[in-house]
């Protein structure tokens, strides 16, 4: 069951042809759009409030926004993808403005050349819990914002990976809340992250390996990663004790270790 829109050609606007549409019962896809008149998912699921499976928004070729696209969906049971929308420049907070909960949520290689995501600014606002799947942010190639996202989020059931965001500058004021990830933590090579206040402040359980490097710096060995070391520390290095053996200086061994031995003095 469920609902599939995809290879849609010609199509040049959705009209009103899910507008009344506030339950999918099965999987909800929205995947191989390639007219170049659909441009936007804007306000695409406006009574939308459940979807029984996983929701796929993949491979639209030009759609460029999001906005308001599920102003009323709350509950995704299965994963949410949104993958390979090679024109798509933001998730901004309304386009998925309420919702609280999704089994796994996977962000991943939206860009294509020059173009692609490069905001997600106050995303996911009211998203609460991360089922026992992933938080996956990983291969963002154009994403450079992403600040004061997932304000609201407590706990990951999974994994969380976000990595090769080479050109993420900042994250300032993201997952303030989250408490709980009950898997991995990676996070790596993005490259440019220096924006890194007030983030993962309320971290205190980590049930696997905590492994993180080259976050701000394009160097292994290099003291440019120390101020991605000294924001995290606090909350990081307490929530697990099982630290990646990677030998980068300030990575998260060397930083929860013999770097700043779990000092609550300066790095």
């Amino acid at each position: 069951g469920g609902i599939s829109v995809y290879y849609m050609y010609s199509l040049t606007n959705w009209g009103n042809a899910f507008s009344s549409l506030r339950m999918c019962y099965g999987t909800l896809q929205v995947r191989y759009n390639q007219a170049t008149g659909l441009t936007s998912l804007n306000g695409i699921f406006p009574q939308l409030t459940n979807v029984t499976s996983s929701l796929y928004l993949q491979n639209n070729y030009y759609v460029r926004t999001m906005t308001g696209a599920f102003p009323q969906l709350r509950w995704v049971n299965g994963y949410t993808y949104i993958t390979y929308n090679r024109a798509l420049t933001t998730i901004d907070p309304t386009a998925f403005g309420v919702l609280q909960y999704t089994n796994g949520l996977q962000i991943q290689r939206n860009y294509y050349r020059t173009a692609g995501l490069t905001t997600m600014n106050g995303a996911f606002p009211m998203l609460q819990r991360v089922g026992s799947g992933y938080l996956y942010i990983y291969y963002e190639s154009r994403l450079t914002s992403m600040v004061g996202a997932f304000p609201q989020l407590t706990s990951i059931g999974g994994r969380f990976y976000m990595y090769y965001n080479t050109i993420l500058r900042s994250m300032t004021g993201s997952f303030p809340l989250l408490a709980t990830v009950t898997s991995n933590v990676y996070m790596y090579r993005n490259y440019q992250l220096t924006g890194v206040s007030n983030i993962f402040g309320s971290l205190t359980t980590i049930g696997g390996q905590l492994n993180f490097y080259m976050n701000g710096c394009s160097s292994s060995s290099g003291t440019c990663n120390l101020p991605f070391c000294t924001a995290v520390r606090s909350s990081f290095c307490p929530a697990t004790s099982n630290y990646n053996t990677i030998s980068y200086v300030n990575a998260a061994r060397s930083c929860c270790t013999t770097f700043c031995a779990l000092s609550t003095s300066t790095c």
